[in-house]
């Protein structure tokens, strides 16, 4: 039984309920953001990086943290569609998923994407205040 589980992969977790010990990474990560702060999630694989990241994007997570509801967006961009594409298609790439969940229906795509341009687009789906 036991070998059993150890050949077991499961992924990332996903759901709020399976994924618990990281009170003080989840706090310090939202304190961040909310301070307008960068933050990166480095480590070796299989540690929970992504785990992490899915945790830090449900609403209630950040809610209780005191970001209020519409005035983030956290968008998953899963970088190994990322690799081997050029800096414009990798800025494409990545404005379509923040359009995606933010206001698709809100945004005309440039024809030629720098990364001016993709500032631009973003910054049009920021709501004034």
């Amino acid at each position: 039984m036991i070998g059993e589980k150890s050949n077991y992969h499961r992924g990332p977790i996903k759901e709020a309920e399976y994924f618990y010990g990281r009170a003080r990474e989840t706090a310090l990560t939202l304190q961040m953001v909310k301070n307008g702060q960068s933050v990166s999630v480095i480590g070796p694989r299989r540690i929970g990086k992504k785990s992490l990241l899915f945790h830090l994007s449900d609403p209630t997570v950040r809610a209780r943290s005191g970001l209020v509801p519409g005035q983030s967006l956290f968008v998953y961009v899963d970088g190994s569609v990322l690799g081997g594409l050029s800096r414009p298609d990798t800025l494409c790439v990545m404005l379509q998923e923040v359009t995606a969940q933010a206001h698709p229906a809100q945004i005309d795509m440039p024809e030629v994407l720098d990364y001016c341009s993709f500032e631009q687009a973003l910054c049009g789906l920021v709501k004034p205040g």
